[in-house]
C-alpha cells in the first residue's frame, strides 16, 4: 500500500494530502502559500512502509517552480530553460539561490507533482537533468 508525507517548512506534515488541497497550494494560492509561510517542501513516498522516493519543492514569485526528485538509484532537477542555468536567483523566503532556468511555470511543475504524488515517479512530462550539468556559477538546493 502507498502513502505519501507532505512535508512544508511551516507547516505540519500532512500524510496522503489530497490532490485537490496541494493544487490550492501549487495553482490557486501560490503567493499566499509559498510566500508567506512556507518557503520550501519536500514530499516523500512509500510502497508498503518502505520510503521509495522524494521530491523537494523550491519556489520563487517571478520564475515558478523547482523540483528536486531524489530516490535510491538518482536524482534528478527540473528543467525548463537550459539557457538559463548560469543565471541564479533566491528561493522564497530563503537564503538559497537556485538557477533560473530549473524554475518550471506552476501549472507545469503541478503535472509534475500530481504524478509524483499518484506513483513516485520522476515524471516524463518535462525534462530533467543531473546535478552534474548544473555549471559552476549555477545553483540548486
Amino acid at each position: 500500500m502507498k502513502h505519501t508525507l507532505f512535508i512544508p517548512t511551516a507547516h505540519e506534515t500532512i500524510k496522503n494530502i489530497d490532490i485537490d488541497l496541494m493544487s490550492k497550494y501549487i495553482i490557486d494560492d501560490f503567493e499566499n502559500y509559498w510566500f508567506h509561510d512556507t518557503s520550501d517542501a519536500a514530499i516523500q513516498y512509500f510502497e508498503d512502509d518502505k520510503h521509495i522516493a522524494d521530491m523537494i519543492i523550491g519556489t520563487n514569485i517571478k520564475y515558478g517552480i523547482f523540483l528536486h526528485y531524489i530516490n535510491a538509484k538518482e536524482e534528478k532537477l527540473s528543467l525548463y530553460d537550459e539557457t538559463k542555468l548560469s543565471e541564479v536567483v533566491d528561493g522564497a523566503n530563503c537564503d538559497l539561490e537556485v538557477s533560473t532556468g530549473l524554475f518550471l511555470p506552476k501549472e507545469l511543475a503541478w503535472e509534475v507533482i500530481k504524478e509524483f504524488l499518484e506513483t513516485g515517479k520522476a515524471s516524463d512530462k518535462i525534462r530533467w537533468i543531473s546535478l552534474d550539468d548544473i555549471p559552476e556559477n549555477g545553483n540548486y538546493f
